[in-house]
């Protein structure tokens, strides 16, 4: 069974800095391009990931959320956009027992890639 330590080594052998933030959190360091502050933990087992994207207005534009729905369902295939403590968050999560450095990768590349592709886009949208 794959456990917490197998998750460092993913990151220690990663071209990331992190940073351990407890027992079964870590946080992909400032220096680390359009993924850093990616928060990666282990609860039993499932891994999950999430970077804060955008904070969002206190009355978001419903074209916004909308495109937001869009690209969930055209755009995004290892992690999803949502809503959280106001502002929009990647979120993706895996089973730990079968997760490997592939999967590791392809979360994280998911992520920079919506990050780079889409954040003008929500940056011109939250303005609407």
């Amino acid at each position: 069974m794959k456990t917490t330590s197998d998750l460092e080594n993913y990151l220690m052998t990663s071209e990331f800095a992190y940073e351990r933030l407890g027992e079964s959190m870590w946080v992909i360091s400032g220096d680390s391009g359009p993924l850093s502050h990616v928060v990666l933990w282990l609860d039993e087992d499932v891994v999950g990931f999430r970077l804060k994207v955008v904070d969002l207005p206190s009355e978001p534009a419903p074209k916004l959320l909308h495109k937001l729905l869009e690209l969930n369902a055209s755009d995004l295939v290892h992690c999803a956009y949502g809503i959280e403590e106001q502002a929009v968050v990647l979120v993706a999560s895996t089973l730990m027992s079968t997760f490997d450095r592939a999967e590791f990768q392809a979360i994280l590349d998911a992520f920079a890639v919506a990050v780079s592709t889409h954040h003008g886009l929500l940056s011109e949208l939250l303005k609407a």
